[in-house]
């Protein structure tokens, strides 16, 4: 690496045409890895915003269920389709399942690749009951 003298006197472009190869291969590999860095961080955001869309979902289920009318706002059993319910509530309940066990793997997949993941409390503000199992499978000596 010049100094900085040096490189005031003849700019980085010189600097940059002039680097080795591992130098360049480094600053490559740098760049990739903040990109899907980044990807990861967003997509375990989308996760758990999908999670908790679902988790909503599942918590507003008998209101979404109950047929809305001008004079009452009581559920009319005539009105009320329990195999519609328990689609619904099937439905949801995977599908947070699913969010949940999406989560798991690539916070395991972060971890693996990046090290730590340093916004646990981003997740947690989110799924304030989401409990992380990502370092279980890791063996720790105390």
């Amino acid at each position: 690496m010049k100094s900085a003298e040096e490189l005031k006197k003849n700019g980085h472009f010189l600097e940059n045409l002039t680097r080795d190869f591992k130098s360049i291969k480094r600053d490559r590999a740098e760049s990739v890895s903040e990109d899907v860095e980044i990807v990861y961080k967003r997509r375990i955001e989308d996760i758990c915003r999908k999670h908790r869309e679902y988790q909503r979902k599942i918590d507003n289920l008998m209101l979404e269920m109950a047929p809305s009318t001008s004079i009452s706002n009581a559920v009319v059993p005539a009105d009320f389709d329990p195999q519609e319910f328990l689609k619904m509530d099937e439905e949801y309940c995977m599908s947070a399942r699913d969010c949940a066990i999406r989560l798991e793997q690539i916070l395991k997949r972060y971890e693996y690749l990046f090290g730590p993941f340093g916004d646990m409390e981003m997740i947690h503000r989110v799924l304030p009951d989401w409990k992380c199992t990502a370092n279980n499978d890791v063996n720790t000596e105390e």
